[in-house]
């Protein structure tokens, strides 16, 4: 399926006029939001990539001035466009480790896509330690760990676990006292925090 909306329809569900410089913008919105959605979810009906298209291009048009800032950047995700394909997006598991294979519950059908995995040294407990990974920003996001015990979390589910969440600094002590942690810094950058210290395996799943 297809975005199959025309300017004039853009412009008119985004409430903007019809001079030179705001059709020139629309065109260009919609040059963009169709090549997005499309590209996010290639097989849905053609009424959802419309109404995703419209989500995208009207949160771009009013973006807020703080657009590179972290918690503004993921348009997709914050103008709900994302939200509304997710029935239709395939959902794919891939294999980081016979570990893995064994531990592993699917939280969604089809499961979810491996972001990375990556070795994190903790030096110091309970404080958070930066990765070389994105803090996810999609709908659900799956953690699992392998602690330098050698025990491991199985698979951790979250929905959209970063909403309303603090950002926090890396090096700083975390607000809670549990046997593990996740946050993001002010850039995005994913932040772990253990009880123990030593070498920890992360491997990270999002929608």
């Amino acid at each position: 399926m297809a975005v199959t909306l025309t300017v004039a329809e853009l412009a008119a569900a985004m409430r903007v006029g019809d001079s030179t410089e705001e059709t020139a913008e629309v065109t260009r919105l919609l040059s963009y939001a169709t090549v997005a959605v499309e590209h996010h979810v290639a097989d849905c009906p053609d009424v959802v990539h419309n109404e995703a298209a419209i989500r995208l291009a009207s949160y771009l048009y009013d973006q807020p001035g703080a657009s590179s800032r972290a918690n503004f950047a993921n348009a997709l995700r914050n103008s709900g466009a994302a939200r509304l394909m997710l029935p239709y997006r395939v959902h794919k598991v891939g294999s980081a480790g016979a570990w893995v294979a064994t531990t592993q519950t699917a939280p969604l059908t089809g499961g979810l896509i491996l972001l990375g995995t990556e070795q994190v040294a903790i030096a110091v407990a309970h404080v958070w330690t930066p990765t070389g990974l994105d803090a996810p920003m999609a709908d659900y996001v799956g953690v699992q760990i392998r602690f330098p015990d050698g025990t491991n979390t199985g698979m951790m589910t979250y929905y959209r676990p970063f909403d309303g969440e603090s950002v926090y600094v890396a090096g700083q002590p975390t607000p809670i006292d549990t046997r593990w942690a996740y946050g993001r810094d002010a850039t995005g950058l994913l932040l772990l925090a253990s009880a123990q210290v030593g070498a920890h395996t992360l491997i990270l799943w999002s929608s």
